[in-house]
């Protein structure tokens, strides 16, 4: 008999990974949108120097991204309907990424706007694209083969095996 770790719990590094994945990716969501929340006026003038949108849409979407990134991330460090929290994330940063990769080809310098006036005007650079990737490959992880280990999704789940096991 073997006495690896790796045969006593083969999922344990999906477990690990998932809760890794789970409190980086909501803990940066949360924290990029409370900037643009807090000062929509700024990251409206950020949505619009990326020349991307149509004039119209531009208030509509200054306002609901910054809640969609707030309310998927806090679903992500709660636990709570990840799989579903992570694809929305992984499309709005694969739109993100298009989006810098298009103002960083057209040789566009301007402020990228991730993190609201928390970030102190960072500027587009392909750093900023790399960042977004490894978010990105965090998010399609939870999305695709997610473990809820520490997760309120969990511990719900358990929570009713043990009521029911009780009756």
């Amino acid at each position: 008999m073997s006495t690896d770790a790796s045969n006593k719990c083969p999922s344990c590094w999906l477990q690990g990974l998932s809760l890794f994945s789970r409190l980086v990716l909501g803990g940066v969501f949360v924290s990029a949108s409370v900037g643009k929340i807090l000062d929509p006026f700024r990251f409206l003038s950020v949505v619009e120097n990326y020349h991307l949108l149509p004039p119209p849409l531009v208030p509509f979407f200054t306002l609901a991204l910054p809640w969609c990134e707030f309310l998927a991330g806090v679903l992500l460090l709660l636990g709570f309907a990840v799989p579903s929290a992570a694809l929305l994330l992984a499309m709005l940063l694969a739109m993100f990424m298009v989006g810098i990769g298009f103002n960083l080809v057209r040789g566009v310098e301007m402020e990228c706007g991730c993190f609201g006036w928390w970030e102190g005007g960072e500027r587009l650079g392909w750093g900023t694209l790399l960042r977004d990737l490894g978010l990105l490959l965090l998010a399609l992880q939870l999305t695709l083969a997610y473990a809820e280990w520490g997760s309120l999704e969990g511990w719900l789940a358990r929570r009713k095996k043990a009521l029911r096991h009780k009756l």
